[in-house]
């Protein structure tokens, strides 16, 4: 699940490297694998306390924090349609694991960082993710000059204005940052911390 909004790198020989972002678990379905390992390069999962990601998927889908959490913390696959095109999700923890354990059985390496730790030292931690793309992927080149313009054209301000001029239904509200403590009643805390305590407590969020 994911809050974690998570980015998958793929390797295709034709076209060089291209970036694929997916909010899909990895695995098979009905037989198929979800991508082709011959072609896949890496991915890159960014992981997020998933009490603030339930607080982000219930603005973005306009549900309330209920079904927000029923979402992230069901124990099947979330099957979601959207312009004709279904996303088959699995809950916060299990969403992770499903690319990591693919990822180990087919041979391809993948790095996870918090969503946390990109925000309070973005280029400390996009430097990481740069780096795993040019160490283990092979992908590019290290430039720290690239990455601070990187980081300088995806801020707060420079967010707005892009969804402004480009009538993107996201107003200036949804990219503030909203705290779950300030918006979770004690039960919806205790849903999310039961479920995944053990898990929290290993990416190092507090309880």
């Amino acid at each position: 699940a994911t809050g974690t909004w998570n980015h998958r790198s793929s390797n295709n020989t034709d076209l060089n490297f291209e970036f694929l972002t997916t909010h899909n678990k990895n695995g098979t379905l009905n037989d198929n694998l979800f991508i082709d390992a011959t072609k896949t390069a890496g991915y890159i999962s960014i992981i997020r306390d998933p009490r603030e990601a339930a607080v982000s998927f219930a603005r973005y889908m306009r549900v309330s924090i209920d079904e927000s959490i029923d979402h992230l913390t069901i124990e099947g696959m979330n099957v979601t349609e959207k312009d004709d095109f279904p996303e088959f999700r699995l809950n916060w923890y299990k969403h992770y694991m499903s690319w990591k354990e693919q990822g180990e059985k087919d041979g391809y390496p993948g790095i996870v960082v918090r969503y946390e730790d990109l925000l309070q030292d973005s280029f400390k931690y996009f430097s990481k993710i740069i780096k795993f793309l040019t160490d283990d992927v092979g992908c590019g080149t290290y430039d720290e000059d690239k990455i601070k313009k990187c980081i300088e054209s995806t801020s707060y301000s420079k967010m707005v204005k892009m969804h402004e001029e480009a009538n993107y239904p996201m107003s200036k509200e949804y990219f503030k940052h909203q705290d779950w403590k300030d918006i979770f009643t004690k039960e919806q805390r205790k849903r999310i911390e039961k479920k995944f305590r053990k898990e929290m407590v290993e990416f190092g969020y507090e309880i």
